[in-house]
């Protein structure tokens, strides 16, 4: 086990508006939060969260504390939060080491008698497999890269039987029911990727899941059709869900669209709610964040 130190990336309007309110490791990419997914590269639990200011406050199950940046002193592994990890444990070894994915920093492994105080640029880089997260948008773009892997890892584990009734299209392996409930009527289409409902979960017949789909612990799924989504613990889901990323304890009980979107905890989207996910003219969306993009000001008509 290794001790385990994450860097939160400045505060900027790129994490808006989720890392108002918590560190950016505690979003989830793919089927994991940031923070798992660089805990299991350390086999460790993380020490301290290296965050903006507002957030040493921040309480959460689970969550570890959020301090002033310091300097670390080893056997330790510092990881960065815009950073999600994927893969086997990288070997490390007696020299210090600064991890890299497609030439950015990425992380830093510090041996013991070493100490880590900044970017350490100077230190012999190791590339480390993984998905680059420029701000909390590609936590969406993450969906395509780290969810069908993340689950098709959990099919591994030995599931309860499918009940009878439902319908499965594709391989009936790629369904893992860890202790959850299931009406029959429900269809699971896995031709893309699995389908894992966590323990205390529950999904009422009619409802059609087409993989890759994580739904974590104590979720309740009330119908509708859902794809390509993760959903963190004690989510209330219902109607068309498509590519989104819910963080938990979110409530969309009623039918409406929602797509290639990211739901923060507790939020709750009344019925009729829709988030489009294509420009009526069928054009490149364009995502103004900050003052560092913009769209271009229309021309004036003739």
């Amino acid at each position: 086990m290794t001790d385990l130190y994450l860097l939160d990336p400045a505060h900027g309007a790129e994490w808006f508006p989720f890392a108002d309110s918590r560190p950016v490791c505690e979003l989830r990419a793919g089927a994991w939060l940031i923070r798992e997914r660089w805990e299991a590269v350390a086999n460790g639990d993380t020490r301290e969260v290296f965050a903006a200011p507002h957030l040493a406050s921040f309480v959460e199950d689970g969550a570890p504390p959020v301090v002033a940046r310091h300097a670390v002193k080893g056997p330790a592994l510092i990881g960065c939060s815009h950073f999600a990890p994927a893969g086997v444990r990288p070997e490390l070894g007696a020299r210090p080491t600064r991890f890299t994915h497609e030439k950015a920093t990425v992380g830093w492994w510090v041996p013991e008698g070493s100490e880590w105080s900044g970017d350490h640029g100077d230190w012999p880089a190791k590339e480390l497999e993984g998905f680059l997260l420029r701000g909390a948008y590609d936590l969406v773009t993450a969906l395509e890269h780290l969810l069908a892997p993340d689950v098709m890892d959990l099919t591994a584990e030995r599931g309860d039987p499918l009940p009878d009734g439902c319908t499965v299209i594709g391989d009936p392996g790629d369904v893992i029911i860890a202790g959850a409930t299931v009406e029959p009527g429900v269809t699971f289409d896995v031709r893309q990727g699995a389908v894992i409902l966590e323990q205390r979960s529950y999904v009422r017949g009619g409802t059609r899941l087409d993989g890759p789909v994580y739904i974590g612990a104590g979720c309740e799924i009330v119908g509708g059709h859902i794809r390509a989504t993760t959903a963190g613990p004690r989510c209330k889901l219902r109607g068309e869900i498509s590519s989104s990323v819910f963080l938990g304890y979110a409530n969309k009980v009623h039918d409406g669209f929602v797509g290639h979107s990211v739901i923060g905890r507790w939020a709750n989207l009344g019925a009729g709610t829709i988030t489009s996910n294509l420009k009526n003219t069928y054009g490149n969306i364009r995502l103004a964040v900050g003052q560092t993009a913009r769209s271009p000001a229309p021309k004036p008509h003739r």
